[in-house]
């Protein structure tokens, strides 16, 4: 029901999935480069002994044969350019969505303005007399731009749980009980504003 709304303003279904496909990548790209600050910091701090690192995570198990695949010796060097690729591809993606997202959205409001146009051409002589200018103005301008940024709202809050789901994921591989204090702590803290704003709001009336 929704996509056939999306497509029926123009907003068709392989758009959507390369908005988020692009999202997911990024965020894929973000989560391996953080992934890789836990095996430089064990590197660092076992100065690089290869058994022993072995032997305090598995992970470095699949590090290791990673690498000897590749025919590259394990470094400090290594490591840190992975990482660092990590974030650049992050950054490379989040600007072509950036870039698409933004080529999608003023495309739906042209198409949008020139539909809205049309109909004002087609009208009565009645309506174009019973029509203020400013109202048609404001229709054409500003509405519209709202119009369109409330289509692309449910495509962005699902990126945006999908991001949330992500990180909430990758701290909880890290450290599960941090992950559950801190979220509880950020749902404590949330509520601070909302009383706040109640007792401003009494003060007010």
């Amino acid at each position: 029901m929704i996509v056939k709304r999306f497509e029926r303003f123009g907003l068709k279904l392989k758009t959507i999935l390369l908005m988020i496909g692009l999202s997911i990548l990024a965020l894929m790209t973000e989560m391996f480069g953080i992934s890789i600050f836990l095996p430089i910091f064990q590197y660092i701090r076992l100065d690089g002994d290869i058994s022993a690192l072995i032997a305090e995570s598995t992970i470095w198990k699949y590090i290791v044969n990673a690498f000897s695949y590749m025919e590259l010796e394990v470094s400090l060097t290594a490591l840190l350019l992975i990482s660092f690729s990590g974030f650049l591809s992050r950054q490379i993606f989040l600007y072509i969505r950036a870039v698409y997202n933004n080529t999608v959205l003023f495309n739906l409001i042209r198409d949008l303005r020139k539909k809205m146009f049309a109909k004002y051409l087609d009208a009565n002589s009645s309506f174009h007399d019973e029509m203020p200018v400013g109202n048609l103005v404001n229709a054409m301008t500003t509405e519209s731009n709202r119009a369109v940024l409330g289509l692309m709202a449910p495509v962005e809050l699902l990126v945006h749980i999908i991001i949330v789901t992500g990180y909430l994921f990758l701290l909880a591989a890290i450290s599960l009980e941090m992950t559950l204090s801190s979220v509880a702590v950020l749902i404590v803290a949330s509520q601070a504003p909302k009383i706040l704003m109640r007792m401003s709001a009494n003060t007010g009336r």
